[in-house]
């Protein structure tokens, strides 16, 4: 194998470039949106204790949490 076969050619390291930025984006974007429901949940009295209450079960936590609370419909029951 020579020197040049052992590296990337040039149009799959662009490809690979364009993805990896890509996925830095959505990676941003996606903590944008993890860190506005934490500022709405920290925001409303309910939601963060129906928050702190589900955190408090072995196992559950901040992920499962915030997507188990998209189900309840109302926060009394």
């Amino acid at each position: 194998m020579t020197e040049k076969e052992t590296f990337i050619n040039h149009s799959l390291q662009k490809s690979l470039k364009g993805n990896v930025r890509k996925s830095l984006m959505v990676f941003k974007e996606q903590k944008a949106v993890k860190q506005a429901i934490q500022q709405l949940i920290v925001a409303d009295t309910q939601l963060y204790e129906l928050f702190d209450s589900l955190l408090s079960v072995p196992g559950i936590g901040p992920m499962i949490t915030t997507n188990e609370m998209k189900n309840i419909n109302d926060l009394k029951s």
